[in-house]
């Protein structure tokens, strides 16, 4: 019997031993030796950084030589033989070696086998990202890409709710709006689920005063998610506006007129008409559904002849000016869309009187959408300010009156070979302060905004400043207190939680 047993133990020792040969190394004693090997790496590191090339060339090799001895690869788990592959990748990146290629190979190898997806490797991955020189910028792609998939697969909202953060800075709309939809499936059921939403709505749309936004995934949102409380008729007209710059006109006019039909009462009334007629006439070339829209305008007391004018010169093609004249040329042509796709890019599309706004031309081929070169380009509409020469790309300008403007643009190459045309509907608003009550130093104070910004959208805040001291915040749409002459008042206007205009308010009493 007790041989029996020696006989059976014998034979586990001896597969033991054998399993140990095939799998020289333990995770614990790996994560040791990874720890040897990067104090080694870090004082070759050092010894290049301080240019002590005595002792970087003196132990380079010995060096090299014992971090590859003690990285030798294990089969698990996973995230140590990353580590491992890391730290040569990064000691062959220091060291100019020519098997670089390889060894980011291998990595990518490793990292595509990778089936569990954890915060320690996303957050390992973060920090490999940021330790890639610029230069290999093929590899650096092949990782983020793998990043991302292994971000849309976490099942730790925190983390994904962080990245998410980090990509929105970096104005990265793609990588955004993909985390952002694994991001709602994963807190579908929690309560923070309706405020994501409306939040992520608030920072993809196009609202006029942004410099980049995603309007397909708003879209996306909208349509998924347009039953959730608080989407009011602010967001319905918001939702058009948005559909209007993903030039997705026919989409946007069914949604202003459900928004006229829903809302007939709405303070934004006049802008849905204006946006109508102005889609009609300059996207849709529908001229009668055009002319209907601004006839309404002009029964609500604007001035809007030059606008029916221009329907009745598209269709008499009556002579204009030059500029008019190759516009209407352009709409009435429509074969030569063909020839290529002019764009204006405009920034704010909403701005307050004295704002600076900026417009540029943007012109891309049909095929690839790749930029053409510029030809002649032919501005008309109100231009505000500026007086600008015939053949300019770009231009700032700002404007004195409050209202809708509205600015074409015809592009010429060769000679008079026409290229392309677009429109852009500008809004300019007028802060008004009305004091209501001013008696000694108490004063009261209401804001109002000409043309009307959706109310549930728009805040109000005050700030009192003595000698560059912030001494008095209040938020709302009045202002009431006791002041001297001597502080500054200045009220400021946020937009879905962005600043989009401030102005001091003077003091006389």
């Amino acid at each position: 019997m007790i041989r029996k047993f020696g006989f059976i133990f014998f034979i586990l020792f001896y597969l033991s031993i054998q399993s140990l040969a095939q799998h020289p190394q333990h995770p614990t004693l790996f994560k040791e030796n990874i720890k040897k090997a990067e104090e080694l790496f870090l004082q070759l590191k050092k010894w290049q950084e301080d240019k002590d090339w005595g002792n970087f060339f003196s132990f380079k090799n010995k060096y090299l030589k014992e971090i590859v001895e003690l990285l030798s690869p294990i089969d698990e788990p996973i995230l140590l033989k990353l580590q491992a592959h890391c730290l040569l990748l990064k000691l062959k990146y220091l060291l100019d070696l020519k098997d670089v290629k390889q060894e980011e190979e291998l990595f990518l190898k490793e990292l595509e086998g990778v089936k569990t997806v954890n915060p320690e490797l996303i957050f390992f991955l973060k920090k490999v990202l940021s330790e890639i020189p610029p230069e290999n910028r093929q590899f650096k792609r092949k990782v983020t890409s793998l990043y991302i998939e292994f971000l849309q697969k976490s099942e730790s909202a925190q983390v994904l709710r962080e990245e998410l953060e980090s990509f929105y800075n970096q104005k990265d709309t793609e990588t955004f709006s993909k985390l952002a939809k694994s991001y709602l499936n994963l807190i579908r059921e929690k309560k923070e689920f309706k405020e994501e939403v409306k939040n992520f709505i608030e920072r993809s749309i196009c609202d006029g005063f942004k410099e980049w936004c995603q309007p397909y995934f708003s879209e996306e949102l909208f349509k998924e998610f347009s039953d959730l409380e608080g989407i009011s008729s602010d967001w319905l007209y918001l939702r058009a506006y948005n559909l209007e710059k993903a030039s997705e006109y026919e989409k946007a006019v069914s949604i202003y007129k459900d928004f006229l039909d829903k809302f007939p009462e709405s303070p934004l009334l006049d802008e849905v008409l204006w946006r109508l007629g102005f889609i009609y006439l300059y996207k849709l070339s529908d001229f009668s559904q055009a002319e209907e829209y601004f006839l309404r305008l002009k029964d609500r007391g604007f001035k809007v002849d030059k606008y029916l004018d221009i329907i009745e010169d598209r269709v008499n093609l009556e002579k204009l000016s030059y500029n008019e004249e190759m516009f209407l040329r352009a709409l009435k042509e429509k074969n030569l869309f063909l020839k290529g796709r002019l764009q204006i890019d405009s920034y704010p599309a909403r701005a307050f009187l004295g704002q600076r706004v900026s417009l540029k031309s943007l012109s891309f081929s049909p095929d690839t959408g790749c930029l053409q070169p510029q030809g002649l380009f032919l501005w008309s509409g109100d231009l505000g300010e500026v007086k600008i020469a015939t053949n300019t790309p770009s231009f700032q300008t700002s404007f004195k009156k409050e209202g809708f403007k509205i600015i074409n643009l015809v592009e010429v190459v060769s000679g008079n070979t026409f290229f392309g045309f677009d429109s852009c509907f500008l809004n300019i608003y007028r802060l008004e302060v009305i004091k209501k009550k001013v008696k000694e130093k108490s004063i009261e104070l209401e804001v109002k905004v000409f043309p009307p910004l959706p109310e549930s959208l728009l805040e109000v805040f005050w700030k009192v400043e003595k000698e560059g001291k912030v001494i008095l915040e209040k938020e709302g749409k009045t202002f009431s207190g006791e002041i001297s002459s001597d502080y500054l008042l200045r009220v400021y206007l946020s937009f879905l939680g962005k600043v989009i205009y401030s102005e001091d308010i003077p003091l006389i009493f």
